[in-house]
């Protein structure tokens, strides 16, 4: 899982710092990573479209939307990168995380997404890390997240 993490990490960074900005699309309602028929609406794609992207199947697309199962963390976040990169395309240059909350130097200097220079990703490659606190879950840190000032520059249109 730890490769996975990394090579996942890698991918992110290159999208962060190469990556281009499509059209503009329409505006994106509020959607929470645990809401899949929210997210699946905002990104204006079919149960079996989102299916793929999330590499899952279209059964469990539907159990998530009726609430039969609970999406775990790595399907949230999967779902947080294209939510994400959606609203990159509408909006200009997020702000980075440590200006938004005001991180120490001794902090940034030990943070990933200082280092990966990925400010407004740092929800996906701090892994349970929010600042100097470390968080028991990812669970718990996309809890977190969802209420946390960088992620709502997104998340919320």
């Amino acid at each position: 899982m730890e490769t996975v993490s990394c090579v996942l990490e890698l991918i992110l960074y290159g999208l962060v710092r190469f990556g281009r900005p499509g059209p503009a699309r329409s505006s994106m309602s509020w959607a929470k990573l645990d809401n899949i028929r929210s997210i699946r609406r905002s990104l204006a794609k079919s149960q079996s479209e989102l299916a793929d992207m999330l590499h899952i199947s279209v059964r469990t697309v539907q159990s998530y939307e009726q609430g039969r199962r609970n999406i775990p963390p790595r399907v949230q976040e999967l779902a947080g990168v294209l939510l994400y990169l959606e609203r990159r395309r509408e909006q200009r240059k997020l702000q980075p995380c440590w200006e938004i909350r005001n991180c120490h130097p001794s902090v940034r200097g030990e943070c990933r997404a200082y280092q990966l220079e990925a400010g407004d990703f740092c929800w996906l490659v701090t892994g349970n890390d929010c600042g100097d606190q470390k968080l028991e879950s990812r669970g718990a840190k996309l809890e977190k997240c969802g209420q946390c000032p960088v992620t709502k520059q997104w998340l919320a249109s």
